[in-house]
């Protein structure tokens, strides 16, 4: 029997060749994401452990809100800074050395404005290099240390990545000012090139603290301390005596642990979300696989019969074809892991292209990262031909005298039932679960609805032949008509066929939809909320980049009649993690249209919170909030009213405080935007003309008209959107392969009925007409469900998520009908070459042989 399954393969290695296709591209797709992410999270982890081996203790402020991940969580409000009398009060501690840490955002830049680093995100940080060689986590590559206030050092997978040498001058942009800075050297962070999705710029003590914000640091670093529990408490409490409240001592292993989770938290979003999709594309894979599994069996009829006749048992015959898929399985994700070890290298570039520059690490090459996905190619192999397996373990040694015979069973009438009702049920499920916003039901509804249409694809198949053929029967003559009656021939193998399509366009159309109601929702809003003619934004949503004295030079400008700048921290409030702002009281309502308004905004001048009521719907007027504000101080604060207009596209603050109260015990010091009005009589081109020339240079900021601001929110939708599109075309790829396949696969088998056509008049022209049709069909059928599976689930998550940004149900009408004919182009393509080898059939050779 081994003899006969190697044999099997060889003699149908055509018939397998687009199976192995279809795994070695899921494979590939999968262990490339592996090795992407296992290989950064796995190099992030180790440089963090090693760049702080030299460390025994961290003193830090204890912490106020979660911070977002990577040692720069100080920049977004997670901690207070320290004095300068903290780090002297450690160093005054026995046998210890210590080193004072400063973080605060800094963007390169060459002249003319092009950024360097991690551009628009909030990872692109200033650092202090610190000269003890066992606290300092940077080592020098290139070039020496920082002397003057004027020399920075550049991590090496900056330099890089953006062409920075030893010896360039730069501009460079803190919260607190701009300035001109020669590059002295190049340095390598605990072995790597750089902090992953950090690009960092290290300054002397002296320039830090002229650029950086004062003499203030994030934590100190101690080493020749004891690590141990007693050691931390013994200098908590020593640095407590001392008036130092608000303090917090933890050992270096717990610092870095917390560094390398922050690290793999910013990495999951990417791992889960790339994994995501090679699943997708094995599923789609295993569609094929089955349908090549099915068709094999079924051109084997006679074959399989006179094994069983020579003495071959039904479980035998069910090992041979199981074997075939075990060893297509195997081969194929073989070459699918090698090949991944080039495409990790195309991923890395897609992600770089989408805006994810800086992902330090080699590639993973863990037993994880080469043996699962090879593992789930076989598995998913071996599943997909359990089904063609059995089927053909039950024929009969008195087949081997008849023709081949098609199998109708999925048309039963009782699996048509089961089919609709559940494609019903989950219909009726998801709509009740959108109305209620019920997210978590939805679920339950995608998943009964898409096991319906499973289930009743073959006689969706067969209804789609009959409803077509008198149409398609005028259009396309002959050969259309015949085309609808082949398609009907095979239903589960058609069906399958279009199932894989529609899974695929279905992912398409479910984030286009999604995008295009965030896209209106959020634009709608942010524009209802923008009473401003102009808006100078930074150039993240995470962190406000605007400097103080932008502020004051915008105000000089001759014709505009308000500046009022909006500057977003993190706090806790009520326990919660919340993400807090401060506004100009006096002129906001002038450039903020709250909306509907209970209570009123003139309270912000009493020193009372207005709250957007979608983010905390319990909150009501009158409210107090117990508030611990960024630099640890805790108060109460007093809701005066609640607003429904938000910027949601720049995930606006939910809660908005009097100016002066957060400049007081906030640590981001830079405004998140500044909303500019001009005077009735001013001359927009020419005050836009002044507003450019203060802007000069400055590489954080971004001018804009309101209605632009207002578009430009939905950024980072479009991206995900974009790079969704990216990674589903793998399992487009895979669903068209299967259409090619399936034409292809029945062209062998019907090998005899292509030459009785031709012997009764069909043209070649018409043969190859008939097959395209066939495969177009498929496409439409698959494209269509895959259409509505996709708009319902949409709409669905649209009602279900309960938040401003994604309250408007918005259908993209051109993009939806643009995917579904390219997927039908694209089938139509794909089909060109099994009709060509359709057309040239012989029709006596056939007939005779066929």
């Amino acid at each position: 029997m081994l003899k006969a399954t190697l044999r099997g393969i060889w003699s149908n290695r055509g018939r397998f060749f687009m199976t192995g296709l279809a795994v070695v591209l899921a494979v590939t797709f999968m262990s490339a994401t592996l090795m992407l992410t296992g290989g950064i999270g796995a190099g992030a982890s180790t440089a963090a452990a090693s760049a702080n081996r030299g460390v025994d203790l961290v003193v830090r402020a204890s912490a106020v809100a979660a911070r977002d991940a990577g040692p720069g969580q100080a920049v977004i409000g997670g901690r207070a800074t320290l004095s300068p009398t903290v780090l002297a009060a450690a160093k005054k501690q026995p046998g210890v050395h210590a080193a004072g840490v400063q973080y605060s955002y800094a963007q390169l830049s060459r002249t003319g404005g092009h950024v360097i680093g991690q551009t628009e995100v909030q990872m692109n940080i200033g650092t202090n290099w610190i000269a003890d060689p066992q606290l300092s986590p940077f080592r020098l590559k290139q070039g020496r240390a920082p002397s003057g206030p004027q020399e920075v050092v550049v991590d090496a997978a900056t330099a890089s990545h953006d062409h920075v040498k030893v010896g360039d001058r730069l501009q460079i942009v803190t919260l607190t000012q701009k300035a001109e800075v020669a590059v002295v050297g190049i340095a390598t962070y605990g072995g790597a090139d750089g902090i992953t999705l950090q690009s960092t710029t290290l300054f002397s003590d002296a320039g830090s603290q002229r650029l950086l914000g004062g003499q203030t640091y994030d934590h100190v670093l101690i080493r020749g301390a004891d690590r141990s529990a007693a050691s931390v408490k013994s200098l908590a409490s020593t640095l407590a005596a001392q008036g130092f409240t608000r303090l917090e001592v933890v050992t270096g292993p717990t610092f870095v642990g917390e560094l390398q989770k922050d690290l793999n938290r910013q990495l999951q979003f990417i791992r889960i979300f790339l994994t995501a999709f090679a699943l997708i594309a094995l599923l789609v894979g295993g569609s094929l696989i089955y349908n090549t599994f099915g068709v094999a069996v079924s051109q084997r009829t006679r074959e399989l019969a006179l094994l069983r006749s020579l003495g071959a048992t039904g479980r035998q015959v069910f090992a041979s074809v199981v074997g075939e898929a075990a060893i297509i399985g195997l081969l194929s994700s073989g070459v699918g892991l090698l090949v991944g070890f080039v495409a990790e290298i195309a991923l890395r570039k897609v992600l770089r292209f989408v805006g994810f520059p800086l992902l330090s690490g080699s590639i993973s090459t863990t037993a994880t990262s080469l043996g699962l996905p090879v593992l789930l190619g076989v598995v998913v192999t071996l599943a997909a031909s359990l089904v063609p397996a059995r089927r053909a373990s039950r024929v009969e040694p008195v087949a081997a005298l008849r023709e081949n015979s098609t199998d109708v069973s999925a048309l039963s009438g009782r699996r048509r039932l089961v089919g609709v009702s559940l494609v019903a049920a989950g219909a009726a499920t998801i709509g009740v679960a959108g109305w209620q916003h019920a997210g978590p039901i939805i679920g339950l509804g995608v998943a009964a609805s898409l096991v319906g249409v499973f289930t009743v694809g073959p006689s969706l198949v067969g209804a789609t032949a009959r409803l077509t053929r008198p149409i398609l029967g005028r259009i396309g003559g002959r050969p259309a008509s015949l085309a609808t009656r082949n398609t009907g021939r095979d239903p589960r193998r058609s069906a399958a066929t279009a199932n894989a399509l529609m899974l695929g366009v279905a992912v398409v159309v479910l984030f286009s939809v999604i995008a295009a109601s965030i896209n209106r929702s959020t634009a709608g809003t942010t524009a209802a909320g923008i009473k401003a003619d102009t808006v100078v934004s930074s150039i993240t949503t995470e962190v406000g980049l605007l400097r103080p004295k932008l502020l004051t030079d915008l105000r000089t400008i001759p014709g505009i009649e308000i500046v009022s700048a909006v500057h977003v921290s993190r706090a806790t409030v009520d326990g919660n993690e919340a993400k807090i702002g401060s506004v100009d009281e006096i002129n906001v309502s002038k450039v903020w249209d709250f909306g509907r308004l209970e209570g009123n905004a003139a309270s912000l001048t009493g020193g009372h919170v207005l709250v957007q009521h979608l983010r905390a719907p319990k909150v009501k007027v009158g409210d107090h909030l117990a508030v611990v504000l960024p630099d640890g101080m805790k108060m109460t604060l007093t809701v005066g009213g609640l607003f429904t207009n938000n910027f949601p596209g720049f995930d606006a603050p939910a809660y908005l405080l009097p100016s002066a109260l957060l400049a007081a015990h906030d640590t981001v010091r830079g405004a998140m935007w500044m909303l500019i009005k001009r005077t009735a009589s001013a001359d927009a081109t020419t005050v836009n003309a002044q507003i450019g020339n203060v802007l000069n240079g400055e590489v954080s900021a971004k001018v804009q008209t309101a209605q632009a601001w207002a578009a430009a929110g939905n950024t980072q939708i479009r991206t995900i959107r974009n790079l969704v599109w990216t990674l589903d075309a793998m399992a487009l790829v895979i669903a068209l392969l299967g259409i090619a396949n399936t034409i292809t696969l029945a062209m062998h088998q019907r090998k005899r009925e292509l030459g009785l056509l031709r012997s009764l008049g069909i043209t070649r022209n018409e043969l190859c007409f008939m097959v395209n049709i066939e495969a177009v069909l498929l496409a439409i059928q698959g494209s269509l469900v895959g259409v509505v599976v996709g708009s319902g689930g949409a709409w669905a998550l649209t009602r279900a998520i309960n938040m401003a940004e994604s309250s408007q149900f918005a259908y993209p009408t051109t993009t939806v009908p643009i995917v579904a004919a390219a997927a039908v182009a694209a089938a139509a393509l794909l089909s060109v070459p099994p009709s060509i080898r359709a057309g040239r059939v012989d029709p006596l050779s056939a007939i005779a042989n066929g």
